[in-house]
């Protein structure tokens, strides 16, 4: 399959800000009614903008040259037989919801006829893009094999053709286009998408309640200048979001640098669905207000929990885990129960260096706004 080239006077130009990914903008076929599109960053933002063909509007994004080049390629080619998937807009955020629901339209959109083709399009890395596919081919893989293994028709024996060569399409465009998954929580998703697909993670109805985080061999700033004259201290916060909503905001936690373990006290919160846990950092600045610094962010989905205890390590963390910041041993706790009162009821005691002050407007602001951009940056 030829891969299509855009006029090189769209090229961007090299800058560290952009990814290897988009240093050259191309459009690929990933299968031959698959297709795959990496954009540059965009440098505009004004009202929603509905796109021709397009599965999902942007808010607050205007179509620019690249995209107008890529639609208008689009239509010559394909005429109104495509369907364009913005996944900055549909999967902003990985949910197994958003997952199943992009697989079963991409289905239904190729079901429609052999010259219906489907775009899948994102910004300034191919992260995001490897995902989706890596989902969809998992998608095909369980969902799309279920032919009978005898008595098949002639029509059932070229629809299984057909299906074993787009799953070895993906495979080898997953290979050599995208690479390997660098962002946990994205391979954690396709780990659970997986599972619930085949049946090998038992689903967990129940709601959690999360009583504590506690963290262990915080990240060290011994060898940065830059906080040498903070008084050898860390103070940070975390926020708990259930979907795209904050339901919590811990008080900021003013941490000793020679702390090995501490916690964050949330009480009996109840969560259900898709987790997201995030934790700051607070950097004070001479003359100037404090700024905040996103230093991990994971996520999960309550019902692939069994445990009364979650553990991420420092290879599970968004962000952490190319950190040079957090040591190896670096690790992250979640501490639930069943819900009953009675078991909510015994004490977890604090490191007695650790000090406690109210959240403040730096905390309480909410960090989910731009999460593309805070994605971009792991990727």
């Amino acid at each position: 399959m030829q891969n299509i080239d855009f006029p090189t006077t769209l090229q961007p130009k090299k800058s560290s800000a952009i990814s290897q990914a988009t240093e050259t903008l191309r459009l690929h076929y990933v299968t031959e009614r698959i297709l795959a599109s990496v954009l540059p960053p965009r440098t505009s933002s004004v009202d929603q903008l509905a796109r021709p063909h397009s599965e999902n509007s942007v808010a607050g994004f205007e179509e620019d040259e690249y995209e107008r080049e890529l639609i208008t390629m689009l239509e010559q080619k394909h005429n109104k037989n495509y369907q364009m998937f913005d996944l900055e807009s549909c999967i902003a955020t990985i949910s197994l919801e958003k997952l199943c629901e992009l697989c079963k339209h991409i289905d239904a959109w190729l079901g429609g006829g052999r010259e219906k083709v489907v775009v899948l399009q994102d910004r300034g890395d191919r992260q995001r893009l490897g995902a989706a596919i890596a989902a969809y081919l998992e998608y095909q893989k369980i969902c799309g094999s279920n032919f009978p293994s005898r008595s098949l028709s002639e029509d059932q024996r070229i629809a299984r053709k057909w299906l074993d060569l787009d799953i070895y399409s993906m495979q080898k465009f997953l290979e050599d286009v995208v690479g390997p998954l660098r962002v946990p929580s994205h391979r954690r998703y396709l780990q659970y998408f997986s599972g619930l697909l085949s049946g090998g993670i038992r689903m967990n109805s129940s709601p959690l309640y999360l009583k504590y985080v506690s963290l262990e061999s915080p990240p060290s700033w011994l060898h940065y200048s830059s906080f040498a004259s903070q008084n050898a201290e860390w103070r940070c916060f975390i926020k708990v979001y259930e979907g795209l909503k904050c339901v919590f905001t811990s008080d900021i936690h003013v941490i000793p640098f020679a702390t090995r373990q501490f916690i964050f006290q949330v009480g009996h919160l109840r969560l259900r669905g898709d987790i997201i846990l995030r934790c700051y950092q607070i950097i004070p600045q001479e003359q100037q207000p404090s700024v905040r610094e996103l230093m991990f962010s994971t996520q999960f989905h309550t019902c692939a929990i069994g445990n009364k205890e979650l553990t991420f390590l420092r290879h599970d963390l968004d962000f952490a885990c190319d950190d040079p910041r957090f040591p190896a041993d670096h690790k992250v706790i979640l501490h639930f129960n069943s819900g009953s009162p009675a078991e909510n009821r015994g004490f977890v005691f604090q490191s007695p260096l650790v000090r406690i002050e109210p959240a403040n407007t730096l905390a309480h602001t909410d960090s989910l706004e731009n999460i593309n951009e805070d994605v971009k940056k792991i990727m």
